[in-house]
């Protein structure tokens, strides 16, 4: 709950925080230009997968939720696992069908790319308010207190 609570107020102080005018490029633009940019390294690219892989330790909630549920759904193994790999289908097919297309039609994607780089970088901040705010919401629901609080409310 506190993690939950935690992870809202830091959204709001986030998304409330004054907006000062950009100083140029910051460190994350500097590692993603390392990594896909056209001095590119591998170990750029290392870099980004490493800070991409602790970034995305606090969002596997939704995977291990799927996971309990298919525990509990009374399905054999192989429906499971069936399962499952249909979900993971789904989470990674929006990424390898850009990566398939971005190399076969790479200058026709440059410009598009760029436009969407740009729409990314002129909102990064308002996107990270809402995903920590989303993050703090969905571990907030998850909690015994939420749950009892909600009942009450239902009574009411």
């Amino acid at each position: 709950m506190a993690l939950g609570v935690a992870l809202i107020l830091t959204g709001l102080w986030v998304g409330l925080r004054r907006h000062e005018a950009p100083t140029g490029d910051g460190r994350l633009t500097r590692w993603r230009d390392a990594a896909v940019g056209p001095s590119a390294t591998v170990k750029g690219l290392v870099t980004v997968a490493l800070v991409a892989v602790l970034l995305e330790l606090p969002t596997m909630f939704p995977y291990l939720l799927a996971i309990d549920t298919l525990d509990g759904s009374g399905l054999d193994t192989a429906a499971r696992v069936g399962v499952l790999a249909v979900y993971c289908l789904v989470m990674v097919a929006p990424a390898a069908l850009l990566t398939v297309l971005r190399g076969l039609s790479e200058q026709a994607l440059l410009p598009v790319l760029g436009r969407v780089d740009d729409w990314f970088r002129r909102g990064r901040r308002e996107d990270t308010a809402w995903l920590l705010g989303l993050a703090g919401v969905l571990l907030l629901a998850s909690t015994d207190v939420f749950a009892r609080g909600m009942d009450v409310l239902d009574r009411w």
